[in-house]
C-alpha cells in the first residue's frame, strides 16, 4: 500500500513538474523584471512579528515546493485543472513575446509526458564514441534521422541525445550513422540515474558479466549483453 501511495506520488510529481516547466520559464523571465520590487515587498514582509518565525524553519521551502508540485501533478487529472490550464495558456497565448517561449517549452515538456506521467521521448540507451575516438558517451535515441540527412550521407542514421551531467535537460543532439552506434541493454531510468548521479549509480549486477574476481576482462564479452 503504502510503495504504491509512493509510486503514485512521484508520477504526480513528474507530470506536474513537466506541467509547470513552461509557466516556470515564464515565471523566471517575469521574475528578472520585477525583481526589485520583489526585493522591496520581501524585505517588508519581513518584519512582521507573525510571519518572521517561519523564516527560521529549516527546509520549509524545500517541502512546499515538492509538495505544490505534487499536487499540481494529481491536480492535472481533474477536470476542473484542466479547464483552468487551457484558460491560463489561452491567456499566455495573447502575449505576444511570451506565447513563443511558452509554446516552445511546452513543446519540448509534452514531448517528455505520456499517458500516467512517463517519460516517452528517449527510446533506448545507446554508447557513441564522443567528443573524440577511443572516448565513448552514454546517449538516448529520441528518433530515426531525418530523411535529408540520411540521403545526404548515403547511410541510415539516428538522433541521439547525448545529457550533461548533473542536469541531463540541457546536453547535445547528434546525428550518428546507426552503424556507429552501440546499443546498451539498460533501461532508460538507469542511464537517467548514472547520467544524473555523474557515474556513481551504476548497474553492478552487470559488472560480473564482463570481468572475473580478479577485475580482469573476459575475451569475448559484449557490453550490455547477457
Amino acid at each position: 500500500m503504502f510503495r504504491r501511495a509512493v509510486l503514485k506520488a512521484r508520477r504526480y510529481f513528474l507530470t506536474g513538474l513537466l506541467a509547470l516547466l513552461p509557466t516556470i520559464v515564464v515565471v523566471l523571465l517575469i521574475f528578472k523584471l520585477v525583481a526589485p520590487i520583489d526585493t522591496f515587498i520581501l524585505s517588508r514582509l519581513s518584519g512582521i512579528p507573525s510571519l518572521r518565525h517561519l523564516a527560521r524553519i529549516p527546509g520549509l521551502g524545500l517541502i512546499l515546493a515538492v509538495g505544490f508540485i505534487i499536487l499540481v501533478g494529481a491536480a492535472t487529472h481533474s477536470y476542473i485543472a484542466r479547464k483552468i490550464a487551457g484558460y491560463w495558456e489561452r491567456l499566455i497565448f495573447k502575449i505576444p513575446f511570451l506565447s513563443k517561449i511558452y509554446s516552445t517549452v511546452r513543446q519540448i515538456a509534452d514531448a517528455f509526458m505520456q499517458s500516467e506521467g512517463k517519460m516517452a521521448v528517449f527510446k533506448r540507451v545507446v554508447l557513441i564514441e564522443y567528443p573524440r575516438e577511443g572516448i565513448y558517451a552514454i546517449g538516448f535515441v529520441t528518433s530515426e534521422g531525418w530523411w535529408e540527412v540520411a540521403g545526404a550521407v548515403k547511410k541510415p542514421v539516428l538522433h541521439v541525445f547525448i545529457p550533461t551531467t548533473p542536469n541531463p535537460t540541457s546536453g547535445f543532439l547528434l546525428i550518428v550513422p546507426e552503424d556507429q552506434v552501440i546499443p546498451l541493454d539498460m533501461s532508460v531510468e538507469d542511464g537517467l540515474k548514472m547520467i544524473i548521479s555523474a557515474g556513481v549509480l551504476v548497474p553492478k549486477e552487470r559488472m560480473g558479466r564482463l570481468f572475473d574476481d580478479k577485475g580482469a576482462y573476459k575475451e569475448g564479452g559484449k557490453a550490455g549483453i547477457p
